[in-house]
């Protein structure tokens, strides 16, 4: 049974999002939305390529959160704009709605008969040869459940993706556990001190999933700090911009890893369940953030 108390916090976060960003006359409505069908299951994505977008473009995958949409979260992340800018393709999968009327990604606590693994896998390979884009240069982010599924994917496919950016996602203990690697993509992860979804100290007897339960953040980054081998760390604060949003940015990077690899955390002290720049904390945008850290390891 899906944990009420997530579904509600879930539904009220959409919610707001919905009627803040249904009024901005920025609001992106495009008709780019596709189907992808996979063990005989049609699947639906938004795709967004830039004009005259060279070959062998990078290609990031953005997936949302709960209960949101592909929609949804292309318009608050403005990747697109990013894209433009910058010359990378973006995909917005979509997940399945499950038996609460919701949409999901199966990281252990809802749709639980979903292969997004595999999905997300193929529509990968699908889009580098269809679009002629980077087999080399493709990332992964994601918000919340979605953040979630970004790690699972760093986890359970660690080649597929060349970095990837978790915004408040978690490491569930039965993935952890289940992880047959010596070492993870680069990642680069926000998370709140006092975000009420996913707690930064994480839940041992989290209903949804079971006595298992999710890491807290703390050691999330541990862990990831320990599988890629770092040797050093550097800490600052960013400045405190917008000094009403009651929260400030400390700023945690593991260098000198394997393979040239890095580890940061973004911890948004006193912030909640936030897309920085979005809403929640101002003092940086979220998505320009995660695309510098992928853009450093394009090749």
């Amino acid at each position: 049974m899906q944990n009420i108390r997530l579904v509600q916090k879930y539904f009220l976060l959409i919610v707001i999002a919905f009627v803040f960003y249904s009024c901005r006359n920025d609001r992106v409505e495009k008709n780019d939305r596709y189907t992808f069908e996979i063990a005989g299951t049609k699947r639906e994505y938004l795709l967004h390529i830039p004009k005259k977008l060279n070959d062998k473009a990078p290609l990031v995958f953005v997936l949302h959160g709960y209960g949101d949409s592909a929609e949804g979260i292309r318009n608050f992340s403005k990747m697109d704009s990013i894209a433009d800018q910058n010359g990378f393709a973006v995909c917005y999968p979509e997940a399945v709605v499950g038996d609460d009327s919701l949409r999901s990604w199966n990281v252990g606590y809802s749709n639980y008969e979903i292969d997004d693994v595999g999905y997300l896998s193929a529509l990968v390979t699908f889009l580098q040869k269809e679009y002629r884009l980077s087999a080399k240069n493709t990332f992964c982010t994601g918000m919340s459940n979605g953040g979630d599924m970004t790690i699972q994917m760093a986890c359970l496919q660690p080649s597929l993706f060349k970095a990837v950016a978790p915004d408040v996602g978690c490491l569930m203990y039965w993935l952890a556990d289940s992880m047959k690697i010596d070492e993870i993509a680069p990642i680069m992860m926000i998370n709140g001190t006092e975000d009420d979804i996913t707690l930064w100290k994480g839940e041992k007897d989290y209903p949804a999933i079971g006595p298992n339960g999710y890491m807290g953040t703390r050691q999330m980054v541990d862990t990831f700090v320990k599988l890629n081998a770092c040797e050093k760390v550097r800490i600052d604060t960013l400045a405190d911009i917008n000094k009403s949003d009651s929260s400030f940015v400390v700023r945690e990077k593991h260098i000198d890893c394997k393979n040239g690899k890095q580890v940061h955390l973004y911890a948004l002290i006193g912030g909640g369940h936030d897309w920085p720049g979005a809403w929640g904390n101002m003092d940086f945008s979220a998505s320009e953030v995660i695309w510098h850290f992928f853009e450093q390891y394009i090749e």
